[in-house]
């Protein structure tokens, strides 16, 4: 039983890490993650649904990064 327990605990400080390296490598590249992924729809969408799409993928400049972290 200690060493199932052990390895659970290992594997959910691996998870956590796996996740916050997920999170913070987008967010130290320069820009915006969704500028980016729209670059390529250069005059096809308002400003409007730029926002909306920000929206959609949580990258939603006025919020903290622990907010978007949780």
């Amino acid at each position: 039983m200690r060493y199932l327990l052990s390895r659970l605990g290992l594997y959910l400080v691996a998870l956590w890490g796996s996740l916050t390296i997920n999170f913070v490598l987008p967010r130290l590249a320069p820009g915006d993650p969704a500028a980016s992924l729209l670059s390529r729809m250069t005059g096809q969408l308002t400003p409007a649904q730029i926002n909306a799409l920000r929206v959609v993928y949580g990258v939603k400049t006025n919020v903290p990064i622990y907010r978007q972290y949780l």
